[in-house]
């Protein structure tokens, strides 16, 4: 017992100093790497900025770090992943891409779709006639231009308007209502008759710009050509009260016996340049020619209508459609 009591306070003195070391400094008392078996990754070191990706029982892998913007994309069971462009169309990809990330949802709605250009329009009416729906608006939508002693009738609602027109100088006579906002188009079925049809007698029916002034519009004139067919030409007029005009192109279609065919006319306003288009079934558009917006005419309204030299007209609109946003050619 004496000798255990002599031994005690010996085995606390040599037990201080282990004690004292029991804490390892890691940064300077531990040397090697920590293997995975360990809880270690194995490493020696990692790539800045990129992802530590497992490896079994070996040593972890670390991709790269990428480029900006770049989501990073799994390789699968069998090899790592990597950051990269996502392919739409053989990546796993859920849901519906929100509108708001189609130029911000800028004027999209039920009643628009997504352009090629980045935009989103309004689609042409379905119906026949080159992807457009042909109706005739209600007589009290046109306002008169020049009308004199010309009258007007529609007999049903969106039913044909007929314009008849006096014997008088050559004067047009014409319905017009206010142009959209460009881009747009506007189709027109119209058919003439003269209340004389003397093969000397020359008249025309059209469509047309109308600045408040001047006319730029395409037209059917009957007895131009000098044959009784028709002449389709495109045509800047200076004042509705005067043949104060000039023909920019023309083509003759038909003779003797066309006086009264049906004429499909068409004109198109970018916002830039505006275009003259004649057709023979409402479907196929020929452009007879174009010119620069404001060159001759900066457009306020679209009107239809004809005019006669010592002759009255009459002029029947069959058919009508304006397309906003559409899809000019």
């Amino acid at each position: 017992m004496k000798a255990l009591r002599f031994l005690l306070p010996l085995l606390a003195l040599a037990a201080g100093p282990l004690l004292a070391q029991s804490k390892l400094n890691l940064g300077t008392q531990v040397k090697g790497t920590l293997p995975v078996a360990n809880g270690g990754t194995g490493a020696t070191s990692l790539t800045a900025h990129g992802v530590v990706l497992g490896n079994g029982t070996s040593a972890a892998n670390v991709s790269s770090a990428g480029t900006s913007g770049q989501p990073f994309l799994s390789g699968g069971a069998s090899a790592d992943g990597a950051y990269g462009a996502l392919n739409l169309s053989t990546s796993a990809v859920t849901g519906n891409l929100s509108t708001s990330h189609l130029n911000s949802g800028s004027s999209a709605s039920s009643s628009t779709f997504w352009r090629g250009d980045g935009t989103w329009a309004t689609p042409p009416s379905s119906g026949g006639g080159g992807g457009s729906t042909y109706t005739v608006p209600s007589l009290a939508s046109f306002t008169w231009v020049n009308q004199s002693t010309s009258t007007a009738l529609q007999l049903t609602s969106s039913g044909p308007i007929l314009m008849t027109t006096p014997s008088t100088t050559l004067n047009w006579r014409l319905l017009k209502i206010s142009i959209p906002s460009t881009p747009y188009r506007v189709r027109a079925l119209l058919r003439g008759v003269a209340t004389s049809e003397a093969s000397t007698t020359a008249w025309t029916k059209g469509l047309f710009f109308y600045d408040g002034t001047k006319l730029a519009g395409i037209e059917a004139c009957i007895g131009c050509n000098g044959t009784g067919g028709q002449l389709l030409r495109a045509e800047k007029i200076n004042s509705v009260t005067s043949d104060n005009s000039t023909v920019t192109s023309s083509a003759s279609w038909g003779a003797g016996t066309a006086r009264n065919e049906l004429f499909w006319a068409q004109i198109r306003d970018d916002g830039t340049t505006l275009y003259f288009d004649m057709s023979l079934d409402g479907d196929n558009w020929v452009n007879l020619t174009s010119f620069t917006r404001a060159s001759f005419i900066t457009p306020t309204d679209i009107g239809w209508g004809g005019a006669s030299n010592n002759n009255g007209i009459y002029v029947s609109l069959l058919a009508w459609t304006v397309d906003s946003n559409a899809n000019l050619n």
